[in-house]
């Protein structure tokens, strides 16, 4: 005798399909999504030797967003759609296909070698843009930007994409419609950058930061006139780090500030001390950098004036130095606060003067004290001229007339034909 119950779980077992097919893939291509990508490409990476490497290639459409803008997010979505079925169609068939969001799609290659065959998995992607797409009956054109990385021992599926997704975006700085291969030397910089990224705040909240001071010489009397405050890092493990390396980087988190704060502390207190030892001048001043960031604070007059207060000297040996490309980039932004600082008596100085618009017209409505001029505007001056002391210039046929004088004002080159110049 056998007692038993029967269900019928045909229901359940499909809803389970669907939901683990949702799970998986875009809802709106029907492509793999990023969870399947990572699972995909942890498997063919785990088949991958030097002999056969994985190649992915990163996907963006160029300036997608007028799409949205001009026709509607309803048209946006079934461009995407006919973006994934030609990828879907015309790719091999062995390519991992996969839209990891907006515009943004990530190919994947098995069995690659050498990076001109990572690169040809980009060409066949960017072919597919040279023709248009039939958008619910309307013809539409698009370009793309592509990076695309090659697979290395040790790499993850996320080191990969990261790699590609760099390579893409530098593709786009370039103006899009391209394709940039992510190479070794690229990856090493990359990487340094993201381990000094994740230092920054260590370094500032453990004050591996310190300042040298580079003396301003008066040259009429070989006098110290003041100092200027120069920031260094000296990191543990990657040694002393530039500041035209980590700087960048410190604005782009909004770091700076708080970094700027604690220089701008410790050389008003620097400046205090030497201020107060026998025999230096009174009016010996200290020049201290001021980054876009802390430009653009709406209370910086306010912070400068609290800090200088702190060791009690007074505000004019105080010289903020800004760069002239971020100034002139920001100059009206800027103005209220160059007003507001110039009020409580520091002075103002322009770095790197004519490096930028290299104009002298603006200055005489920025409350600016001081301009420092670029080294290339001087460079060479007192070199000795190749031609002897005395002699004049010569002309160049590409600025001036004909030289007319007689050969005994001449330079000997152009003496010997007077009717044409000589650089």
């Amino acid at each position: 005798l056998v007692v038993g119950t029967v269900l019928d779980i045909t229901d359940h077992y499909e809803a389970q399909l669907v939901l683990a097919y949702r799970a998986t893939h875009d809802a709106l291509t029907q492509l793999p999504n990023s969870a399947s990508l990572r699972e995909s490409l942890e498997v063919v990476l785990a088949d991958a030797d030097d002999q056969h490497r994985v190649a992915v290639a990163v996907v963006d459409i160029d300036h997608f967003k007028r799409v949205n803008d001009r026709s509607g997010h309803t048209t946006g979505d079934v461009a995407l759609q006919c973006v994934a079925g030609r990828f879907r169609r015309d790719l091999r068939t062995t390519d991992i296909v996969a839209r990891v969001g907006g515009d943004e799609f990530v190919l994947a290659r098995a069995g690659v070698l050498t990076l001109a065959q990572a690169r040809a998995l980009a060409s066949d992607a960017l072919d597919l843009f040279s023709t248009d797409f039939d958008v619910g009956g309307r013809a539409m054109s698009f370009t793309a930007s592509i990076g695309v990385g090659l697979s290395a021992t040790g790499d993850t599926p996320a080191s990969l994409i990261r790699d590609a997704d760099n390579a893409m975006y530098q593709a786009k700085r370039e103006g899009g419609n391209r394709i940039n291969v992510f190479d070794h030397l690229a990856r090493v910089s990359a990487d340094r950058q993201q381990q000094i990224l994740d230092a920054l705040p260590v370094a500032l909240a453990d004050r591996l930061f310190r300042l040298e001071y580079q003396p301003v010489l008066d040259l009429s009397t070989s006098d110290v006139a003041g100092f200027e405050a120069l920031l260094r890092w000296a990191h543990p493990e990657l040694g002393n780090i530039a500041p035209d390396e980590f700087i960048p980087l410190a604005e782009s988190t909004g770091l700076i500030v708080d970094i700027g704060t604690w220089v701008f502390n410790t050389a008003l207190d620097q400046i205090a001390t030497r201020r107060a030892e026998p025999g230096v001048p009174t009016n010996v001043g200290m020049a201290i950098n001021v980054s876009a960031s802390q430009l653009a604070q709406p209370h910086l007059a306010h912070h400068v004036a609290t800090a200088i207060a702190h060791p009690g000297i007074p505000a004019s040996p105080v010289h903020l130095e800004i760069t002239e490309s971020v100034l002139m980039d920001r100059v009206i932004q800027a103005l209220p606060t160059l007003i507001g600082l110039a009020a409580i008596g520091v002075q103002l100085s322009i770095d790197d003067f004519g490096t930028g618009y290299s104009s002298l017209s603006y200055l005489s409505h920025l409350p600016v004290n001081v301009i420092k001029i670029d080294r290339s505007f001087v460079d060479g001056l007192d070199r000795t001229r190749p031609d002897g002391p005395g002699t004049p210039p010569r002309s160049c046929e590409r600025c001036s007339p004909s030289p007319t004088s007689s050969p005994s004002t001449s330079s000997p080159k152009a003496s010997n034909t007077p009717n044409k110049p000589t650089c």
